[in-house]
């Protein structure tokens, strides 16, 4: 007799899909599960800093505050910007490591980039001392020197920027961030 085709059984009907399910249990019983979403699980995204502390959203968001308001006290205060991070720092300093670590690194970003100008501003000047004494221009050594500044002040101004932004986005995911050119004078 010639091989007859094998007649193929459809599927069962597959069930419908359900949401995942969480193993943190409700209680001892092993076979009762939460039922819950994972997605609107409380505490899914539980994260927890180096020291094993937990971080909470506060605890972000407070980190996140102390990387801005340097940078807002940039635009508002001026050198008044380090007030920030300190009143943070010192709030939360028996509270969380987390939030003090990334208010000393905005501390020591501000302190850092302040003696940056500062040695910005004496190379400046020195390049348009130079200029005028090679030279005996005034103006010429004045636009030099001035050239000089605004593009080391620009080039600056751009990488504080940049790494605050950074650092906020890191702090408010409840990851660390170090600075780029930053002293550690602090912690």
């Amino acid at each position: 007799m010639p091989d007859e085709p094998e007649v193929l059984e459809p599927d069962p009907e597959p069930d419908p899909p359900r949401a995942k399910r969480s193993r943190r249990r409700r209680d001892e019983d092993e076979d009762d599960w939460d039922d819950r979403d994972d997605r609107y699980h409380p505490r899914r995204n539980v994260k927890y800093d180096e020291d094993g502390e937990e971080i909470t959203s506060e605890h972000t968001n407070w980190a996140m505050f102390a990387h801005l308001g340097v940078l807002v006290g940039y635009f508002v205060a001026g050198l008044l910007a380090f007030l920030p991070p300190v009143i943070i720092w010192m709030t939360y300093k028996d509270r969380s490591p987390f939030v003090v670590r990334h208010a000393k690194e905005a501390l020591n970003h501000f302190v850092s980039f302040l003696l940056w100008y500062f040695l910005t501003l004496a190379v400046a000047a020195g390049i348009g001392f130079a200029v005028y004494g090679l030279f005996a221009s005034e103006v010429g050594g004045f636009v030099t020197g001035y050239a000089v500044m605004l593009v080391c002040y620009i080039t600056l101004g751009v990488i504080a920027l940049v790494s605050t932004v950074r650092a906020s986005s890191a702090a408010s995911k409840g990851r660390e961030y170090r600075y780029p050119f930053t002293l550690r004078l602090f912690g």
